[in-house]
């Protein structure tokens, strides 16, 4: 209740505007403390459930290369975490943003790099993106972050593990990078 408080994170029962959101979490888009959009995603009834127009759906004319989820409240912290999905941002806090996907845009690298230049940046895509990961965490590393790549075990994200496992993760992945995380003890708060 409190993440969804939070994130402002709601579900659509009904709409006949856009009837493919129903039945699915949203999650409010905001840049720059604007409503830019939203993306619904598909909740299984039951195991084996598959959605028929995908387990994403994003409010149609969205430009969802130009915005980057929960950059409002990462903008100010003293290193970023870039991830694919919103929920990874739900479950280890507000250092993650969201890509909405597994491509980082010029338009997303261009807000990480001006915001974050000569900061540490984790690059925690899923596992099959572990080869983009590593093209974005060089990407940005020559536009002068200081960007790194965590991946975690397994078949896992940062929304799978506990918090403080993933917390764990990427201050290793850090230090194996030589990459000084500020405010190390409690880097989230």
């Amino acid at each position: 209740v409190e993440v969804c408080q939070k994130y402002e994170v709601g579900f659509c029962e009904s709409s006949l505007t856009y009837p493919q959101a129903v039945g699915r979490i949203i999650y409010p888009l905001r840049m720059h403390g604007e409503l830019v959009g939203w993306q619904a995603r598909y909740v299984p009834r039951f195991p084996g459930d598959k959605p028929s127009g995908g387990k994403y759906y994003g409010m149609p004319g969205m430009h969802k290369s130009s915005i980057l989820y929960n950059f409002d409240r990462a903008k100010d912290k003293p290193f970023a975490c870039i991830a694919e999905g919103v929920t990874v941002t739900h479950n280890i806090g507000d250092n993650v943003m969201a890509i909405l996907g597994k491509s980082c845009s010029p338009v997303q690298m261009e807000l990480i790099v001006q915001r974050w230049r000569g900061k540490p940046v984790a690059i925690m895509l899923d596992r099959e993106a572990q080869e983009k990961a590593r093209v974005l965490a060089a990407d940005l590393a020559a536009s002068g972050c200081l960007a790194f790549c965590v991946f975690f075990p397994g078949e896992q994200d940062g929304a799978d593990l506990v918090r403080d496992e993933a917390i764990w993760h990427i201050s290793e992945s850090a230090k194996q990078s030589g990459i000084y995380l500020p405010n190390f003890c409690n880097p989230w708060e």
